[in-house]
C-alpha cells in the first residue's frame, strides 16, 4: 500500500489560515509605516516651512535696545546710535559678534554680554573699565591689565608706569606690591619704568616739612623684590645719604 503524500483537508485549511494572517500582518505592518513616514514628512515640511517663516528678514523684528550696568564714566547713551544702527533685524539672524565687537571697541568698557530677550530685544551687559595706573603719557592700565586710552580723564595720584605691553600685567602686579610696602615707612611710589632690555627702576616720593623729595632706585633685571627689600632696609636704617637722587640696590 502506498502512503499518502498529499496534504489532509485539516491541515491545509490551517496552512491557508497561517499564511492569510501572515499577510494581514505584513500589510499592516506596511500601512503603519506608510502612515509613519507620511506623518514625518509632513511634520518636516510644516517645520521647514516654520522655520523659513522665523527667519524671514521682515518678522520677529529686534527693534528694543536695552543696556545694563553701574557706570561712573561710561555714557550708554554715545554707544545707543552705534548699536540701533545695527537694529531692525530678524530676532534669529541678528548678527550678536558684531555688535559685541563694536561694544568691547569703546573706551570705556572692560567687557560686555550681548544676548538677545524674546521676541524684539538686544539686551547689553557692560562691566566699565576702572583705570588704576597711568600708562606711559596717554594710556591707562585698567585693574584687567588692559591699556586704554580715556580722554579726559585724570587722577593725579596715579602710579605712572612704562614698559613693554606684553608686561603690563607684571609691572601692574610689582607696582601695587611695592606701593603697599612704601606706605608703612611713609613713601608713595610714583613711577615704575621697564627699559626695552628689562631693567627696571622705581621713583618714590616722600613729603615733610622741607617739602617733597623724589629718590630713583635702580632695580637692575634680576631679584628685583630682594633688591626693593633692601632699599627699604636701607631706608628704615637712615643710611641714604639724601633724600634725593638715584639710589643703586
Amino acid at each position: 500500500m502506498t502512503a499518502a503524500h498529499s496534504m489532509t483537508p485539516a491541515p491545509r485549511a490551517l496552512a491557508i489560515r497561517q499564511d492569510k494572517k501572515t499577510r494581514i500582518k505584513r500589510a499592516r505592518v506596511t500601512r503603519r509605516f506608510i502612515i509613519f513616514a507620511v506623518t514625518l514628512v509632513s511634520l518636516s515640511a510644516s517645520a521647514l516651512l516654520g522655520l523659513d517663516y522665523l527667519f524671514r528678514p521682515s518678522v520677529l523684528i529686534v527693534d528694543r535696545l536695552v543696556i545694563k550696568g553701574s557706570f561712573k564714566h561710561f555714557d550708554p547713551a554715545t554707544l545707543q546710535p552705534k548699536i540701533e544702527a545695527l537694529l531692525g533685524r530678524n530676532f534669529f539672524t541678528l548678527d550678536l559678534a558684531t555688535i559685541k565687537s563694536v561694544v568691547d571697541s569703546q573706551p570705556w568698557v572692560e567687557r560686555s554680554e550681548v544676548r538677545r530677550q524674546w521676541p524684539d530685544t538686544l539686551s547689553i551687559e557692560i562691566v566699565e573699565s576702572v583705570p588704576v595706573m597711568r600708562w606711559k603719557t596717554a594710556g591707562w592700565l585698567t585693574v584687567d591689565g588692559r591699556i586704554v586710552e580715556l580722554a579726559g580723564f585724570e587722577n593725579l595720584s596715579a602710579i605712572t608706569v612704562f614698559g613693554p605691553k606684553n608686561q603690563s600685567l607684571e609691572i601692574m602686579s610689582r607696582a601695587y606690591e611695592w606701593a603697599g610696602k612704601l606706605d608703612t615707612v611713609g613713601l608713595r611710589l610714583v613711577l615704575v619704568n621697564v627699559s626695552d632690555w628689562r631693567s627696571w627702576r622705581a621713583v618714590v616720593s616722600r613729603e615733610d616739612r622741607a617739602g617733597e623729595a623724589k629718590i630713583e632706585i635702580a632695580l637692575g633685571t634680576a631679584e628685583l623684590d630682594q633688591r626693593f627689600d633692601r632699599f627699604l632696609l636701607v631706608y628704615q636704617m637712615g643710611l641714604l645719604v639724601s633724600d634725593g637722587g638715584t639710589v643703586f640696590v
